[in-house]
């Protein structure tokens, strides 16, 4: 098990990080698509940014984008 964070990147969204385990990041994405969020979020595995998670609302569904990003200490 991996310990994973999510946290929302917009400057003006109050939420508070996510922390939960899971056995892998397929796993962990499949977790942050059901967090509720107003902007993009980040997910980070083990202290380490994996990627950068946005979603595109339309009326026939949604579209998860998720984007490689260099990874920063942050805690």
């Amino acid at each position: 098990m991996h310990n994973y964070v999510l946290r929302h990147q917009a400057a003006d969204d109050a939420g508070r990080p996510i922390e939960f385990q899971a056995k892998n990041a397929s796993k962990a994405l499949s977790i942050a698509k059901q967090q509720p969020h107003s902007g993009p979020l980040e997910l980070w595995q083990d202290g380490e940014r994996l990627c950068v998670l946005s979603e595109q609302r339309f009326e026939t569904g949604e579209i998860w984008t998720i984007r490689q990003s260099v990874s920063e200490d942050r805690s």
